[in-house]
């Protein structure tokens, strides 16, 4: 499931950024994204995925977003969220395919 970009601030210790992410989900099934008859009508889970990524998101600083460590931490914070937020969506993996910080 492809999800549009995300473009959200950052909050540092005495610093501020921003990071653009594009990220794509790994779905047990199409059908639990709602199919393309949801996605035509603008049904399905997207404002609920959308909102779950900009809460995981808005508790991120730029520094620990620059590290491996840190984006692994997010791509596991993010699973987490939406499988207690969405499980009926059986989200998988999270794959980031855009993944820009500036501090």
């Amino acid at each position: 499931m492809h999800l549009e970009s995300f473009v959200v601030n950052l909050n540092g210790e005495g610093e501020t950024g921003y990071l653009r992410l594009g990220i794509d989900l790994g779905l047990i099934s199409e059908e639990a994204a709602g199919g393309e008859e949801a996605k035509k009508k603008g049904a399905g889970p997207t404002p609920i995925i959308r909102d779950t990524v900009l809460t995981v998101l808005a508790k991120s600083t730029s520094a620990e977003l620059l590290t491996i460590e840190g984006k692994e931490k997010l791509k596991k914070d993010l699973l987490a969220a939406l499988e207690q937020r969405a499980p009926d969506l059986g989200v998988l993996e999270v794959y980031f395919t855009e993944f820009i910080v500036q501090r």
